[in-house]
């Protein structure tokens, strides 16, 4: 498999996974999931569970779990000013897009990003992921119509949580 065909798999996981009874077992949920048919044999020995285990014991795993509202994979469409992405033509575009994860959390948004780039350092992650979650912060405090209390870059390969709030300079 590709490093991007990885990628999606390890994000299939993270969708489909029962976030309440995973913890008990990642290997068992596999195998459901596997039964389901959302993945073949080859498929899922490309998870990688140990880093999957490692998101399981992390403080955002376990505010996904305790949020008022989580939504997984979230597809939008959304209608911006062609100004919006400096086109200054006046028309409409439409901007798509399906965000990881999505939870209320104290009556704000919190967006949260799953990566499985290979990189030394979370600094490349934000580098090259900061534009994509600044758009999609501002669309989905737009269509949710709540503030964005953090954007949150969760790196499987670095076993780490990245705030984008710690990035001023890029948002």
């Amino acid at each position: 498999f590709s490093p991007a065909q990885v990628g999606s798999i390890n994000h299939l996981f993270l969708q489909m996974m029962d976030i309440n009874n995973v913890a008990s077992g990642l290997t068992g949920e596999l195998e459901r999931l596997k039964k389901l048919r959302f993945f073949s044999d080859k498929e899922a020995d490309t998870v990688d569970i140990e880093a999957v285990r490692i998101f399981l014991k992390s403080d955002l795993f376990k505010r996904m779990q305790n949020a008022e509202k989580l939504y997984r994979e979230y597809k939008f469409i959304y209608n911006a000013p062609s100004e919006y992405l400096g086109y200054p033509c006046g028309e409409s575009i439409s901007l798509q897009g399906i965000a990881d994860c999505v939870f209320i959390e104290n009556g704000t948004l919190v967006i949260a990003d799953y990566k499985t780039d290979k990189v030394s350092s979370e600094e490349e992650l934000v580098k090259r992921y900061s534009t994509q979650l600044r758009i999609y912060s501002d669309i989905l405090a737009k269509i949710f119509e709540l503030p964005v209390a953090e954007t949150i870059i969760y790196s499987l390969h670095l076993h780490k949580e990245i705030s984008l709030q710690n990035y001023p300079e890029l948002l």
